[in-house]
């Protein structure tokens, strides 16, 4: 029983240290789960500026995101989908711009709340058509040529109005707003001309009525009512034809016809003008009798007359006359040759930058070539545009013929290589593209570690060139420029400016920029420069000056001392003690210039040396003397005696000996000088200079000093 006792009180034991190592485990676990820091999340939005104009989605860990809050470090990646006739403008996160991004996609790293906007604007190649109708001769518009044109959503068409043969051009086009889907149609109507045809009846006269006959139409239109030959009657005539040939169907211009009259009995004469516009005004009848014709030559535009013919295929010999005596009807057949110096013109239109030749001012040329061959334009090389191939026409008779050539601005690519910088981070060169000519969006300046940017080699044009063109970041070393004022106190403060501009010590400055330094003292005068390295100091600099300027060159450190001591001569000191004001702890503090050795020594501790008088003299006014290298000085005794309101005196000028009673009872006395090692007489020197809190190095020179 006892054992097992004991093993029950083994197994408890047991049990009850598991049990503590469980609990200290949870606890354990639990401590880590409290300790486990939460990840940071950050509110990230996004909108377009106009939903009309396209829309805006976003994913985050490749799922749709619609917004909300997104863990530190994750990116969501935006994609914008410009409606039809619209393009993506720029990006911005929290109303700042995105740098060289136009694209349809952007993905932002979160690392602060972000407010994601893509700007659509309004595409500049939108498609829109241009219809010329042309009237029928029934009176209705049927579709003619379409053009296709290309112009900016939102903006008006630049439709214009085309030159047709027996059509009228209309005075002005009704413009429309570019739909965004290309839907927009400008129809321009052309109606037909009013033609009008005048028959002179040459003496004749039909129903007894001798005046012109008169006949309206349309261009094209048949024409119909035409004078009825068997009603043309003259006395002692016969009707023979009209010159010129009567056309089928109205002209494009108004025309006249001239009735042909033969004498009863005579021979007729019958001319056909293949499409030549008069006979040359020859008879239309003839008889035995009859004076030899010689016959004139007919007329048409374009043409040269080449002489009348017998038969209808213009073949053998010519037919210059009528002999007299001849006899029978004529007929003669008119033969031509095209002319080899019909006009023409070319006109060569440069496409706008802004797309189309709308309203382009052309450059236009004169030619010649022969009737109804074709042109021989030729195309012009033009800075800057791509030289088309020309599509050549038939020379049209009456010079009409326009040849239109077209040049299209070169597409330009510029490469921006950042030479080791980056934009946002992205060190690949920025490409921009654009027509030749069009305003160039130029990149933001880049960045780079130790460099500030310095512009670009070469320099970018405001507009693209007539080449692609490769542009490359230009880099200066910076350096540290740190500055600051020695000693303690500093007594005065020292300020850097760079290109007008406040520097902080310790601010990157370019390498072959110039710091301008101002040492501003309180109520000091400016002691010492120290420039390192030395020969960056360009100007200024010198003890006494104020400021300083410092050419850059490498890390570059400068510093300034102040000396409380004003500069006043021996004979203006009573003076200035008397109207000057004390530094701003109450002490004048005072170098005396041109002093004399015999001002001061003095005879005995109660006739003090000249300078120790005006101290005397001044006995309210605390004064801190510095003195300066005095000629033929070896005596100083009995100089301050009582002069109580003397503090300090730096330094004994250095060949003096005797310095007999020189500080006897100078009470305020609180720095002992230092004193040169010439000295040998100090008897009484500091004698009653309770003030001093040290006393001064004595020179093994000295032998009294009772």
């Amino acid at each position: 029983m006892k054992r097992t006792h004991s093993w029950n009180k083994g197994v408890l034991l047991l049990s009850r240290f598991a049990g503590a190592l469980l609990l200290a485990a949870f606890a354990v676990s639990c401590k880590q789960n409290v300790d486990t820091p939460k990840t940071k999340t950050f509110s990230v939005t996004f909108s377009t500026n106009a939903k009309e104009y396209g829309t805006l989605t976003a994913t985050l860990d490749d799922r749709p995101f619609t917004g909300g809050n997104v863990a530190a470090g994750k990116t969501v990646t935006f994609t914008a989908q410009a409606n039809a006739g619209y393009e993506v403008e720029r990006w911005t996160v929290n109303g700042t711009a995105v740098a060289n991004n136009t694209t349809a996609s952007y993905s932002h790293k979160v690392t602060a709340k972000a407010d994601v906007k893509v700007f659509f604007k309004a595409a500049g190649n939108t498609k829109y058509t241009v219809r010329h109708l042309q009237e029928g001769v029934d009176g209705t518009y049927t579709k003619g040529e379409e053009e296709p044109k290309t112009g900016t959503t939102g903006k008006n068409t630049e439709a214009t109005a085309k030159t047709y043969t027996g059509f009228i051009t209309p005075a002005t086009v009704d413009q429309k707003p570019i739909a965004a889907d290309g839907s927009t149609v400008i129809e321009i109507k052309y109606a037909r001309k009013e033609i009008t045809l005048t028959f002179n009846l040459a003496g004749g006269a039909i129903d007894g009525k001798s005046d012109p006959v008169v006949r309206k139409g349309k261009y094209g239109a048949e024409v119909k009512d035409l004078p009825e030959p068997s009603k043309l009657k003259r006395t002692g005539y016969t009707f023979s034809g009209w010159n010129p040939e009567l056309p089928e169907t109205f002209p494009a211009e108004d025309a006249s016809y001239t009735a042909q009259w033969a004498r009863e009995g005579d021979y007729t004469i019958t001319y056909n003008l293949n499409d030549g516009t008069d006979n040359g005004g020859n008879p239309a009848s003839y008889n035995v009798e009859t004076a030899t014709i010689t016959l004139k030559p007919a007329g048409r535009t374009g043409y040269k007359f080449k002489g009348w013919y017998s038969n209808a295929a213009c073949t053998g010999t010519s037919v210059e006359k009528i002999e007299k005596g001849s006899t029978g009807n004529k007929v003669f057949w008119a033969k031509w040759e095209p002319k080899t110096d019909t006009k023409y013109t070319v006109k060569h239109f440069k496409e706008k930058v802004t797309g189309g030749y709308d309203g382009v001012q052309a450059e236009i040329e004169t030619l010649a070539g022969t009737t109804g061959k074709n042109t021989a334009a030729t195309a012009k090389t033009y800075t800057g545009f791509i030289t088309p191939t020309v599509d050549q026409k038939p020379i049209a008779a009456d010079g009409s013929t326009v040849i239109e050539i077209k040049y299209v601005r070169k597409e330009i690519t510029l490469t921006f290589n950042l030479a080791g910088g980056n934009i946002d981070g992205k060190s690949d060169p920025v490409v921009r593209k654009g027509k030749y000519e069009a305003t160039v969006t130029k990149p933001a300046a880049p960045k780079k570690d130790g460099y500030t940017f310095s512009g670009w080699n070469p320099g970018l044009p405001e507009t693209f060139p007539v080449e692609d063109a490769t542009y490359t970041a230009q880099w200066t070393k910076l350096h540290f420029v740190t500055f600051t004022v020695e000693g303690t106190p500093p007594n005065g403060t020292l300020t850097a400016t760079l290109d007008g501009k406040a520097i902080d010590t310790g601010a990157m400055v370019a390498e072959g920029k110039i710091v301008e330094f101002t040492a501003n003292d309180n109520d000091y005068a400016v002691e010492n420069w120290t420039v390192t390295p030395p020969a960056a100091r360009i100007a200024g600099g010198q003890p006494g000056e104020s400021t300083a300027k410092v050419k850059i060159t490498a890390a570059t450190t400068v510093k300034v001392t102040f000396s409380p001591y004003k500069k006043v001569a021996f004979e203006k000191l009573d003076e200035y003690l008397k109207t000057a004001n004390a530094a701003s702890d109450g002490i004048y503090y005072i170098e005396v210039t041109d002093l004399t050795a015999s001002d001061v020594k003095g005879v005995d501790w109660s006739d003090p040396s000249p300078l120790g008088m005006i101290l005397k003299s001044n006995a309210s006014k605390k004064v801190a003397l510095k003195l300066g290298a005095i000629a033929g000085l070896t005596d100083m005794s009995h100089c301050f005696p009582d002069c109580k309101n003397l503090t300090q005196v730096p330094m004994i000028p250095n060949g003096v000996t005797n310095m007999r009673y020189c500080f006897f009872r100078c009470e305020n006395l609180t720095q002992a000088p230092v004193i040169p090692d010439k000295v040998t007489d100090m008897n009484s020197c500091f004698y009653g200079c309770t003030s001093l809190t040290q006393a001064p190095v004595i020179p093994s020179s000295v032998t009294d000093m009772r």
